[in-house]
């Protein structure tokens, strides 16, 4: 049997990247941790990284059509608008996981 081939993206506000200073970096550290951690389960992993627009979502979906990925994660790391979503997963027409994974302890307070 095949390895299983993950597509992998989390979801953001890009209105929110000016606000907090370093947030969308530190939401793209965690979703490369969670990447790492599909591979060492033998899959096949097609990281669309993090969505924040509607152009990413269409590029998303083009990237795991083109791949035809078998299962989609959508890891949340923080907000998004239901436009950045639905139409991916919707299009693909594949299982969908959804991780909600708090990485800390706490919010870090700086």
């Amino acid at each position: 049997m095949d390895n299983i081939k993950i597509g992998l993206f989390s979801i953001g506000l890009e209105t929110y990247w000016p606000q907090f200073a370093g947030l969308k970096e530190q939401l793209e550290h965690y979703l490369t941790v969670v990447s790492r951690q599909l591979r060492t389960y033998n899959a096949e992993t097609v990281d669309a990284g993090l969505i924040d627009n509607s152009e990413k979502t269409e590029q998303a979906t083009q990237l795991f059509s083109k791949e035809n990925v078998d299962v989609v994660v959508l890891y949340i790391t923080t907000y998004a608008l239901s436009s950045t979503v639905l139409p991916l997963v919707q299009s693909l027409n594949k299982p969908v996981l959804i991780l909600a994974l708090q990485p800390e302890m706490s919010v870090p307070c700086q």
